[in-house]
């Protein structure tokens, strides 16, 4: 009601000043039913309310222009600003939120845009990423950044050009917080260019095959994602200086003329041995017993279901009986004298 008060009240005098009727001094009922001031009381002079023009304050008259100017020397609000970055950058509502949060951080961010103009978001990835780590764990305002939005300008620029890969880019930058120096300087002090030469790369991913024969059986067998693990072995053979996007390829080009000098590999050595048959190995049907002493004439097979002679090896599970080596004579036991067999023919 106080609102729609005053609304009534500036209106109301509004009319009567472009009516030019003199504005009476008087105190006011507002009637929230009927939507109107209606008049309490008034008294004769201003006075009488302890009212009067300040005598020391001059009537302040605006010129149009000035205003104007005055408008025009303002720094940019926040609102307007975030809308600006979204629109011109092509940002997300929430990367212009967090960069316009504080007017030394859209500054900053605006001014390595300047020096990398053709990735806003990239640098925005970096600036809410590495650069607010650093400014949390520092407890420090990006003016006292030691990092310059220039110097992060130049390393994407060495980063997109090839000469560094990202991770090399990110220790570089742990490097120019600590003591300030661009980028390429740090890179050329420390020998950190990413290798791209083919030739040593392909010398690196042979290497990497002949430490692995397994996973590049596998990766022959069909086994693709295998390459990735490859492509780390290089990686970490470089300590993270080669680079991926070449080292990739040129791994493929390995194992291709790996598989074209090998041939197919052979299934035995991709495949899980099948599930022996389980007729093989079979035990003795029931009720029908082994002579003692009997066993399987020499150079004859033993027939499908038959009982494993005494003292032969048997089976474990899962094992095909060829191979398991069969008994000799000398493995069988040694009978007594009483129990030696009768040569010739069985009556």
């Amino acid at each position: 009601n106080v609102e729609r008060a005053l609304d009534y009240e500036i209106r109301r005098q509004a009319g009567e000043l472009l009516e030019s009727r003199p504005i009476q001094h008087q105190t006011l009922l507002w009637d929230a039913a009927r939507g109107e001031a209606r008049p309490m009381r008034s008294k004769e002079l201003s006075h009488d309310y302890r009212y009067f023009p300040e005598p020391d304050l001059e009537p302040l008259v605006l010129n149009a222009l000035e205003v104007d100017e005055w408008r025009r020397s303002l720094p940019e609000l926040p609102d307007a600003r975030l809308r600006r970055l979204a629109d011109s950058y092509g940002l997300p509502a929430y990367d212009a939120g967090v960069l316009t949060a504080s007017p030394g951080l859209a500054d900053w961010y605006e001014s390595a845009v300047a020096a990398f103009p053709q990735g806003p978001k990239e640098v925005s990835n970096w600036v809410m990423g590495e650069v607010l780590r650093v400014l949390k764990e520092r407890g420090i305002e990006v003016e006292a950044f030691p990092v310059r939005a220039e110097q992060l300008g130049e390393l994407l620029r060495l980063k997109e050009a090839g000469e560094i890969s990202g991770r090399t880019a990110k220790g570089i930058f742990e490097k120019m917080v600590e003591s300030g120096q661009d980028p390429r300087e740090i890179l050329e002090a420390e020998n950190l260019q990413q290798i791209s030469d083919d030739t040593e790369l392909r010398s690196l991913a042979a290497a990497v095959l002949d430490e692995h024969p397994l996973e590049v059986l596998g990766y022959l067998g069909g086994r693709q994602q295998l390459l990735s693990f490859f492509i780390g072995g290089v990686m970490k053979k470089t300590r993270g200086r080669a680079n991926p996007q070449a080292a990739g390829p040129l791994l493929r080009e390995q194992l291709e003329m790996r598989r074209g000098l090998a041939g197919d590999p052979p299934s035995s050595e991709l495949e899980a041995p099948a599930d022996p048959d389980p007729a093989v190995g079979a035990g003795t049907p029931a009720g029908v017993g082994t002579p003692a002493g009997a066993g399987t004439p020499q150079g004859a097979d033993t027939p499908q279901g038959a009982a494993t002679p005494a003292g032969a090896a048997t089976p474990p599970d899962g094992e095909s009986p060829a191979d398991v080596r069969a008994p000799s004579d000398t493995d069988a036991p040694a009978l007594p004298a009483s129990r030696q067999p009768e040569t010739g023919q069985p009556g």
